[in-house]
């Protein structure tokens, strides 16, 4: 391994290209440039501070045909000088162009090759190692001449060599006394020519197998087979052995990816594979590119893996029409990797990427592609300053304590309650037996007495509650319930046709009711006093608890364990958690945060940044049911079902 040590001091553009820059700094102005300002990106943690590493990292890098490569980065110049180092993947070797009539890459229409003038640009910007494993860098002799070309600049490489020992080797470099160790591979790999050997040159690969299964329904013809890819086995594990070599050298790994394919919003199922056994081997962070679009990040064991960072510079024609990507900022302190954040960029007429305020206009919307993905391992991105937040060591989340208030018994089978404010009361749904009509209502204090033990009788299963003025709802088998609270007195039964059993109900703050049938797999929505079907999803496995917002519905299911968020505008589903047992309720705790229950006896917090704590678990001893948080005095009150009581807890958050 070549080790390199980086001077704090960089080399001063030259002044014709200073004046360049200058011309076409206020020449070109628009509100578009007005999007950054006029110095280095006004990062939270900046590479002045003398004890933090400040590494910068982008996507795929081609830069072709400009008369001054610098002045590709002319509008985030100042950015990338003031970072410690600085890493990209160059999309496009410095072989310059072959015949005019004959492709650079014969199977690959129209692509040509950089000139290797166009490495003054990676020099200008201070570039201090760039990855070369990519589909491009083909065949190897056009791998060989760039590589030439880079060293003769100065710029460190991984991902390519005259043999594969080459190819693999990190790049090791060193700042401020932290050592940072970058590897490159890819799974875009052409199947002659391209791949390094014991003896062939060539780029570093995680070699990919791809296999095909029928269709589902065989009836129907034309239909498209379903690919399955997997990594080789043997190819992994020299990955991940390569990996953990280099994390017993340095003290942050940053492991990059070619992969992916072009123009896809998500990732293969492949690429999670190796992403994950690279952070178990000892990367702290996984850089993907090549599939020239933004996709999704994920959180691993507490390290990033950006699939697809899309595009910095791409000067190759047909790709001019992708212009979007990141510029990450990965933070170093005491050698260990403390923040990981991102700012997004698009590039303009001229083909130079802007830096986007990621709070507004278009940097928030390139944000927002990004993050609406599902899963509980997705990254719970952060506005903080002038960028997303993926990591921070520092971030303190306020995780709040359930401590014991009370306990009332003399109930039958309660299953819910609500706060009814305006009687500064609690009204508790109790099943009771399995006798039709003998289920009730009771008025009870906020301190566990028992006001009215049957307030309101002639129920069946009473599941479900909520309170909309004097209006109480609640659902009993397969219909809507509809009590006026002053009167004391049933109004309205409302039938919902063809349920198996209705469970939970809420009201949105427009008065809008949704409810739910949990072994029909159905949401409800009350339209003029009439249920339509809302959503249904068999996969989501039994719909139970509903928390109605103005943007959203949160589901807590029972069979499969998640929390769910479904868009009422797309009427679409993602994954909060899927670690929430058999959820029953869920409750807003007003700073973002929310209180969910599993049936089987836990209380659980999902945090505003949407992370899931236990404060609470009695399993095999009382279960938890849908139960009431009152925001205003902090006490949630559970009914225990059948434990035949309701009991109260005050919730803490702790002094910070």
């Amino acid at each position: 391994m070549v080790l390199f040590q980086i001077n704090p001091f960089y080399q001063e553009i030259n002044v014709g290209h200073l004046t360049t820059y200058l011309i076409m700094l206020f020449s070109c102005l628009s509100t578009s440039v007005f999007a950054q300002p006029d110095g280095p990106w006004p990062w939270v943690n900046s590479a002045s501070q003398s004890d933090e590493v400040s590494i910068l990292l982008m996507g795929d890098m081609n830069l072709q045909h400009r008369d001054d490569p610098a002045d590709a980065f002319e509008h985030f110049m100042p950015t990338l000088k003031a970072a410690d180092l600085r890493f990209c993947n160059l999309e496009g070797p410095f072989a310059g162009p072959s015949d005019p009539l004959i492709h650079d890459i014969p199977h690959k229409k129209s692509w040509r090759h950089s000139d290797p003038e166009m490495v003054e640009g990676l020099v200008a910007a201070g570039f201090d190692a760039v990855g070369v494993a990519n589909n491009v860098t083909y065949p190897y002799t056009a791998l060989l001449k760039s590589l030439k070309v880079l060293d003769k600049a100065g710029i460190p490489h991984t991902g390519g060599g005259n043999n594969r020992a080459e190819a693999i080797k990190p790049v090791i470099l060193e700042v401020k006394g932290t050592r940072i160790g970058i590897v490159q591979y890819a799974t875009t790999v052409f199947p002659f020519d391209h791949a390094a050997t014991e003896t062939q040159p060539g780029i570093a690969e995680v070699k990919v197998t791809t296999s095909y299964q029928p269709p589902p329904n065989l009836d129907k013809p034309a239909q498209p087979a379903i690919p399955v890819a997997n990594p080789d086995p043997a190819s992994l594990q020299s990955m991940k052995d390569n990996i953990h070599s280099l994390k017993n050298e340095v003290d942050v790994v940053i492991a990059s990816y070619h992969w992916g394919v072009s123009n896809m919003l998500e990732p293969d199922e492949y690429q999670r594979i190796i992403a994950r056994e690279a952070i178990n081997a000892g990367a702290d962070l996984i850089l993907g590119h090549g599939a020239h679009k933004l996709q999704i990040i994920e959180i691993w064991k507490n390290k990033p893996i950006f699939y697809c960072t899309g595009n910095a510079v791409f000067d190759w024609w047909k790709i001019r029409k992708s212009l979007n990507g990141l510029l990450i900022q990965a933070v170093v302190k005491d050698k260990k990797l403390k923040r990981v954040s991102f700012v997004p960029l698009q590039r303009n007429e001229n083909n130079q990427p802007i830096l986007y305020d990621p709070a507004t206009g278009v940097g928030k919307e390139l944000v927002h592609r990004i993050d609406v993905s599902e899963g509980m391992h997705r990254a719970r991105l952060r506005t903080e300053g002038k960028e997303i937040v993926v990591l921070d060591a520092d971030h303190k989340e306020e995780i709040p304590v359930l401590e014991e208030s009370w306990e009332a018994g003399g109930f039958e089978r309660p299953e819910c309650l609500v706060f009814d404010p305006q009687n500064e009361q609690l009204l508790v749904g109790n099943m009771n037996g399995d006798q039709p009509g003998d289920g009730y209502i009771s008025r009870v204090s906020k301190s566990g007495e028992i006001i009215e033990k049957k307030w309101i009788t002639g129920l069946n299963e009473p599941k479900g509650m909520a309170i909309s003025g004097n209006t109480l709802w609640l659902n009993d088998i397969n219909q809507i319930v509809k009590i006026d609270i002053a009167m004391g007195e049933i109004v309205e039964k409302i039938t919902v046709p063809l349920v198996v059993e209705l469970n939970d109900l809420s009201i949105d703050p427009e008065g809008t009711l949704f409810t739910n049938d949990a072994d029909g797999h159905k949401m409800y929505v009350l339209k003029n006093g009439k249920p339509e079907i809302y959503w249904e999803d068999v996969s989501r496995g039994r719909p139970n608890g509903v928390l109605a917002e103005e943007n959203r519905l949160l589901v807590a299911t029972t069979n499969s364990h998640k929390l769910l968020s479904i868009d009422k505008a797309t009427r679409l589903a993602h994954v909060l958690s899927d670690d929430v047992g058999r959820g029953d309720g869920i409750e807003a705790v007003g700073n973002g945060g929310y209180l969910i229950s599993d049936y089987s006896g836990r209380i659980f917090y999902l945090t505003p940044e949407e992370f899931l704590h236990t404060l609470h678990d009695s399993r095999g001893q009382k279960l938890t049911a849908d139960f009431e948080f009152v925001q205003k005095d902090n006490l949630l009150v559970v009914p225990t079902h059948q434990n035949h009581t309701i009991k109260a807890f005050k919730l803490q958050f702790p002094k910070m």
